[in-house]
């Protein structure tokens, strides 16, 4: 609903046809920019070259498996804009893959009003350290998160880490002094497979 917006895909050297689809799209919409990483150099470095080809006033993060209700950048952005916060930020409903295609009739019947709850920085960061459940609003994982341009450049992924640098990224945000709000209810569905990697944990990782 909100169509103001550049859609940057970054191929990371991927051995399927994704490259081919890519381009396709940039064909079909002028909104749309491919870019291709000359060796695979991981997710953190694919993130920090879009960030740095974005052309808007924020940014809007989507893992490329997960799906999206289509209202859902509009209610970001006049969250954002309404509460003056440099984040915006959904909590992701987790869902199987095999169930996912349930997903998109969810989406068509639900007209979700743009609710959101206001967070100090200090409560998330402390949220995040404790460990507590609530640190899944904003300091887990980067998908559904709406940043404002000017603090999301004031930090890169951290491309030495290939678990966990997205929590770092959005802690050093945060640790700067940016309050965030989170809207109320389901509008980010992020699709739970074995081949996520966020389930591949480890002391090393």
């Amino acid at each position: 609903t909100h169509s103001d917006l550049e859609l940057i895909l970054v191929d990371d050297k991927s051995e399927d046809k994704s490259s081919e689809i890519c381009q396709e799209a940039c064909r079909m919409d002028s909104r749309v920019i491919f870019l291709s990483q000359e060796r695979r150099k991981g997710v953190s470095a694919a993130r920090n070259r879009a960030i740095g080809a974005a052309r808007g006033s924020y940014l809007f993060f989507l893992d490329s498996d997960d799906m999206i209700h289509p209202g859902l950048l509009k209610a970001l952005l006049c969250s954002a804009r309404q509460s003056g916060v440099p984040i915006a930020a959904v909590v992701p409903c987790r869902v199987a893959t095999e169930n996912f295609s349930k997903a998109l009739c969810w989406m068509e019947e639900k007209n979700l009003p743009a609710e959101y709850t206001y967070l100090e920085s200090r409560t998330i960061l402390d949220q995040t350290l404790e460990m507590s459940p609530e640190r899944n609003s904003v300091c887990c994982g980067i998908g559904g998160k709406l940043i404002r341009k000017e603090d999301a450049l004031a930090v890169r992924f951290d491309e030495t880490l290939c678990n966990g640098e997205d929590t770092k990224y959005l802690y050093q945000i945060l640790e700067g002094g940016a309050d965030a709000v989170v809207l109320k209810g389901v509008w980010y569905y992020y699709r739970m497979h074995p081949g996520n990697v966020s389930k591949n944990r480890s002391a090393e990782a």
